[in-house]
């Protein structure tokens, strides 16, 4: 598998970029994210960190806000493990908004279609 993966990135990188170890298996399961498989080279840096006291008082109340939020999804999901936090948490989001906010946000993206 790295052998096809190697070959491929050769193909689509320049010559100068080919000096990379093969990707390794996170050290923990289940420690996985987007950065995981890609070589070293390839790897974007992460954001810079905000620190909450550098925030203006519109920034920190709304951090405070979703943060409540947060603690209520996974305090639902602590009761229902099926479920995904990041969806309850959106769910949530959606229910502060009226009907028409909510119509009016999903038809920007389009028509809706059949599944």
């Amino acid at each position: 598998m790295v052998g096809r993966v190697q070959r491929r990135l050769r193909s689509l990188l320049p010559e100068r970029s080919l000096a990379f170890s093969p990707p390794t298996p996170p050290a923990t399961p289940g420690a996985h994210g987007p950065r995981r498989n890609l070589p070293r080279t390839m790897r974007l840096p992460y954001p810079p960190v905000v620190k909450f006291e550098d925030l203006d008082e519109r920034e920190k109340a709304w951090a405070v806000e979703h943060e409540k939020l947060w603690q209520r999804a996974h305090a639902i999901v602590a009761a229902r493990p099926h479920l995904d936090p990041s969806l309850v948490y959106h769910t949530l989001v959606n229910m502060r908004r009226t009907p028409e906010e909510r119509l009016a946000r999903g038809l920007v993206r389009g028509p809706a279609r059949a599944r």
